[in-house]
């Protein structure tokens, strides 16, 4: 499986809500990965932000998106969290929602890694 291919099932997994395992499974896979590559890919920080850890969130955001802006919305209307991470400038990514707003962050990040893998 492919990086792209990779970070793809990770974004789904997430927006599915399936049991924390299974995200570990794949962010594991990806982790190992980056390391016969000669880069780094923190899994646990994956599975801390997606058991809702804003923490782990903030860290991920850091490691591949520092000095990106952030915008965190909670929706009362849909009863969730909105999460919209861009860089400085006029290249904008679509909303990320979820349950929390670390697992919401966590698909933002997803998202914009696959938009970059995609444009590359």
């Amino acid at each position: 499986m492919t990086r792209i291919e990779s970070l793809k099932d990770l974004l789904a997994k997430v927006g599915d809500g399936v049991e924390l395992f299974e995200v570990q499974v794949v962010a594991r896979s990806m982790a190992s990965k980056a390391r016969d590559d000669g880069q780094t890919f923190d899994w646990l920080l994956i599975a801390q932000a997606y058991q809702g850890s804003l923490d782990a969130a903030k860290a991920l955001h850091e490691v591949f998106f520092d000095g990106w802006n952030v915008g965190i919305m909670n929706r009362v209307d849909t009863g969730g969290w909105q999460v919209l991470i861009y860089p400085v400038g006029p290249k904008i990514y679509d909303w990320c929602c979820a349950e929390t707003p670390a697992r919401a962050w966590l698909a933002a990040i997803l998202k914009a890694l696959i938009a970059q893998e995609e444009a590359a």
